[in-house]
């Protein structure tokens, strides 16, 4: 994969003084300021970052509104449901709200859809089940709900109170609620609009908590410790792609705290069967081992199992669902793949990608759980904005995929003509559409992508954060780095620069992974070890005129080496 290698000018002033002030590299500060990190506040609450400084619930819109019904249920013994996604950050969402709840008193169900039978959402199909079937008196939504407009009024209608919790961009007019508490909302002044579903959920239980602590409503001894709960925002975050940013950055490190600590029975085993050591747990293994086993079930199966997963006390039962899930992660994987391998076969035979700078697919064939996944390795593989759409019938299920110069949902929405429903993010976003308007709409959103984007959005880059000597990198260096973490999405792990590196090759392992060592020639220094993932017939010069690299801990049973990860080597 060729990429655009583009390094970085952080403003020298500010690197020099970052550096003096924190004692750390320079290549270290400027990977800070790359990241907007200038002031020496700034830069100690990004290294430390505390739940202390969450701001205050009640800066989100409705916060208030929701306590107070919440709380008159519990205390009226009313029936309660958490209605939740059937994806990782609905499914966390739906886990955090129902136990928390649960420790509250409160008389609560859960329900998460299923996806093929009853698709995306609040709809009026859970009215008559599971609201009135239950006798629900108060239906709480989790990491959805801004949509569902028709369902809220029916739900009026029958007596129901519903409050809305959800991430989602809403549309011009909020849902009939009794209260929608979304930091995306016009006029919601928390600034919190990067927060992933669970993140808003657990606002919901941090506001819960005070007002109840305020009225005296905790029995002594029995008020929860929210930051025991960070498990299952971390987990919900990082598999929902949101920005590492901010309050995501500071709940995800307690998250992975806590993870460290093997609290939650669930989450244990999930890391066990993800072959994730949980006391070294990272951003990269929650987002490509756990979430994705996380996801199979509302994939394939019912999103039921991974609530239960997270929910579950017992180690060994917990242990039971973790293996049953890790079953469903397989064939979600051979599903996917196939479907992937079909979608290709498609454009080489159906489609012309000259002039076009977005791929939309439709095919009867395809399982609607899995075209995200195959849409997301289509735009890896062709760097441009891909919708792929399951037909059942007349009506089609879409799954779409971006680049991050390419706005999915505003697009989506300029395209709102020719769909019957959509919904989602920048990068990833949901639609139906019916199946006469496939045609109008591949055009309209082929041209929405060329309006909204520039040639620049469409290359693939590697950006390079600062020039380092490698031979000034040893174990003082991989802490500083690792200090940074978690990186993710708007805090990338930085990727460093070297010029002129002698290379001494090491032996290939694993598939096509090379290992080398850097060195400086003159003996009196340690050389850095390397590894070249997926380098197999990649060219490796004695001498190069450039390396890019990250810099990380290779940790292995007792042992622990510093690592560079490389990105690619030019010749000098």
């Amino acid at each position: 994969m060729n990429r655009r290698w583009k390094l970085c000018e952080p403003n020298l002033e500010a690197v020099e003084a970052l550096s003096k002030y924190l004692g750390c590299h320079k290549a270290i500060a400027g990977a800070m300021v790359n990241r907007g990190i200038r002031e020496p506040g700034a830069a100690e609450r990004y290294l430390g970052p505390s739940l202390a400084d969450l701001p205050s619930p009640f800066t989100l819109k409705d916060m208030d509104k929701a306590i107070a019904r919440i709380i008159h249920a519990i205390q009226a013994r009313e029936n309660i449901l958490v209605f939740g996604d059937y994806d990782a950050d609905g499914v966390c969402s739906t886990a955090l709200l129902t136990e928390f709840l649960l420790e509250a008193g409160a008389r609560v169900f859960f329900h998460v859809p299923h996806r093929t039978q009853e698709g995306y959402g609040f709809s009026s199909q859970h009215i008559r089940n599971p609201v009135l079937s239950k006798k629900i008196q108060l239906v709480i939504t989790v990491d959805n709900g801004i949509s569902s407009h028709e369902a809220i009024e029916e739900a009026g209608q029958a007596g129901v109170d519903v409050i809305v919790t959800d991430h989602h961009t809403p549309s011009e007019t909020p849902p009939p609620a009794l209260a929608v508490i979304d930091p995306k909302l016009p006029g919601c002044p928390s600034g919190l609009d990067h927060l992933a579903g669970v993140g808003v959920a657990f606002y919901l239980c941090i506001g819960l908590r005070m007002a109840m602590r305020e009225q005296g409503l905790w029995p002594e001894g029995k008020e929860p410790n929210l930051k025991h709960k960070c498990d299952l925002v971390a987990l919900g975050t990082i598999a929902d792609m949101v920005p590492l940013i901010g309050e995501n950055r500071i709940l995800t490190r307690a998250g992975l705290e806590i993870m460290g600590a093997a609290a939650r029975p669930g989450v244990k085993a999930l890391l066990d069967v993800s072959a994730v050591d949980n006391s070294t747990v990272s951003a990269h293994d929650l987002a490509f081992r756990a979430a994705p086993r996380l996801n199979a079930p509302g994939r394939v199966d019912h999103a039921n199992k991974a609530v239960e997963l997270l929910l579950e006390k017992s180690n060994s039962r917990a242990r039971q669902l973790a293996w049953e899930i890790d079953a469903l992660n397989r064939k979600r994987q051979r599903m996917s793949e196939d479907l992937y391998h079909s979608a290709l076969s498609l454009l080489k035979s159906d489609h012309d990608l000259k002039g076009k700078r977005s791929l939309v697919m439709a095919h009867s064939g395809w399982h609607p759980g899995v075209i995200g996944i195959a849409a997301a390795k289509l735009v890896r593989e062709f760097n441009c904005p891909v919708v792929l759409i399951s037909m059942d019938k007349r009506t089609g299920k879409g799954s779409a995929r971006s680049i991050p110069g390419v706005d999915l949902y505003q697009a989506l929405q300029a395209c709102e003509s020719q769909l019957i429903a959509f919904g989602g993010h920048a990068q990833a976003a949901g639609l139906t559409i019916d199946d006469k308007s496939i045609e109008t709409f591949r055009g309209m959103f082929d041209s929405q992508v060329l309006e909204k984007s520039t040639e620049r959005d469409f290359e693939r880059v590697l950006t390079i954060d600062y020039s380092v000597n490698p031979m000034e990198i040893g174990p003082d260096f991989a802490n500083q780095i690792e200090s940074m973490a978690p990186f993710g999405i708007a805090n990338p792990e930085p990727v460093f620069i070297s010029t002129e590196v002698g290379i001494k090759q090491g032996p290939t392992v694993g598939r096509g992974h090379r290992r080398m060592v850097f060195h400086s020639g003159e003996g009196n220094t340690k050389p850095l070890q390397a590894i070249w993932f997926n380098a197999r017939d990649q060219l490796v010069p004695s001498i190069a005129g450039a390396v890019a690299y990250r810099v990380q801990w290779n940790r292995w049973k007792d042992r622990q080496t510093v690592q560079a990860i490389i990105e690619g080597i030019r010749e000098g």
